[in-house]
């Protein structure tokens, strides 16, 4: 299974988006979730709450908040550079998405990467 994350700042306890990281990880659920988590450090106890399909964990005292769901509307993107031989197979929501996933994994402008739609959901 394939799970999409989202980690942001709070303001008055409201996500803030002044910074986030997003990505998309497989594995089980608690799996998953542990492993964001690790990568993040985020090691103390969280607040949960689940609303429907996504899961929410929050940390008062460092005033963030991690959104956790099911990835089930996601494409798999075949990307490359495109003056260089690089290439990667990545999960993106969109065309778009998939470009500015690329360009970050290369650490390159998104003019210099292309995107095609790999394989299935």
């Amino acid at each position: 299974m394939k799970w999409k994350y989202e980690l942001t700042d709070t303001f008055g306890d409201q996500p803030n988006y002044s910074w986030v990281r997003r990505g998309v990880i497989a594995g089980d659920k608690p799996t998953a979730l542990r492993a964001v988590r690790r990568e993040y450090g985020l090691t103390e106890r969280a607040l949960i709450t689940r609303a429907g399909d996504v899961i929410e964990l929050r940390w008062r005292k460092q005033n963030l908040v991690l959104f956790f769901e099911l990835a089930e509307d996601l494409l798999q993107y075949k990307v490359s550079h495109l003056y260089a031989p690089r290439e990667a197979v990545i999960w993106a929501d969109s065309h778009y998405d998939a470009l500015v996933r690329a360009a970050r994994l290369f650490a390159t402008d998104i003019s210099k990467v292309d995107a095609a739609i790999y394989g299935g959901k």
